[in-house]
């Protein structure tokens, strides 16, 4: 019989097995850790001298001190450090970068892994912007028809639906 779940390592309750509320309550702090992932950084290099229970860093390639060694990794204190081995997918809030990352199974990406915006089962945003040129000139000017188009051109280029043209 396995120790751990696939997904998480939770660790199993075991048949005939003694204190079996303190393999639940680990199982327990572990979903309550990573059932919504956040960590304080991924570019502190040495432990941090005083750390609040439950808070994480991902462990940068640099890494010195009580974390030599454990690159990639996400060092979480309490009371001591604990140490996880993140399974590709997992995506995790960077408090100090304000921004999610991606574990790719090699390292840490940023940004969401996503090739395109759908919206009502039209996919949007999937390609780089295309350039769209303000109108100018012409034999007959419609002042307000231009600044109409001005303003849709300059609300789709905010939006990154086209790419800024130059007249």
């Amino acid at each position: 019989m396995t120790e751990i779940t696939e997904r998480l390592h939770l660790p199993l309750l075991q048949v005939a097995q003694a204190q079996k509320e303190v393999t639940h309550n680990e199982a327990l702090l572990r979903l309550d850790r990573w059932s919504h992932p956040r960590v304080a950084s991924r570019t502190v290099a040495v432990p941090p001298a005083e750390a609040e229970t439950g808070r994480a860093w991902i462990v940068p390639d640099d890494a010195d001190g009580g974390w030599a060694g454990r690159a990639g990794q996400i060092a979480e204190w309490d009371g001591r450090w604990k140490y996880m081995t993140p399974a590709p997918g997992l995506l995790i809030w960077l408090e100090d970068e304000n921004a999610l990352v991606l574990y790719d199974g090699t390292g840490w990406g940023g940004g969401l892994p996503v090739a395109g915006l759908s919206i009502g089962r039209r996919t949007m945003l999937s390609n780089a912007p295309e350039t769209v040129t303000s109108p100018i000139g012409g034999a007959v000017i419609d002042i307000e028809a231009r600044a109409a188009i001005d303003a849709l051109l300059a609300n789709f280029q905010t939006l990154g639906l086209v790419a800024a043209g130059s007249t």
